[in-house]
């Protein structure tokens, strides 16, 4: 079991804190809470992304393709490719799935 205390923030980058709230050997679920208009940067990873969209909302871009999400969505990031987000004047919160676990985070 987690206790929420003891789930420790660490920031992502400027705007963007995550909590690590479960790591097991394939799987990790990781809970992203963004201040107003922040983003996350282009970047991509050999891990299996999949996520929901908690609260707020803004753009996600996959690959090539600019989603507009808001919560509730869904989304899937397949292995090595590129992608980005920000939000909107609200924040957000998104939990992500990794499949294997990110060693970077």
């Amino acid at each position: 079991m987690i206790d929420p205390q003891d789930i420790i923030s660490r920031e992502a980058v400027k705007g963007v804190r995550y909590k690590v709230l479960v790591r097991g050997e394939s799987v990790m679920v990781v809970l992203f809470e963004f201040e107003p208009y922040a983003s996350i940067p282009n970047h991509n990873h050999v891990e299996e992304q999949a996520g929901i969209v908690l609260r707020g909302e803004g753009n996600f871009e996959i690959g090539e393709k600019v989603y507009p999400v808001r919560e509730g969505m869904a989304y899937l990031v397949p292995s090595g490719v590129s992608h980005r987000v920000e939000v909107g004047d609200k924040g957000g919160v998104f939990l992500d799935i990794f499949s294997p676990p990110r060693k970077d985070l």
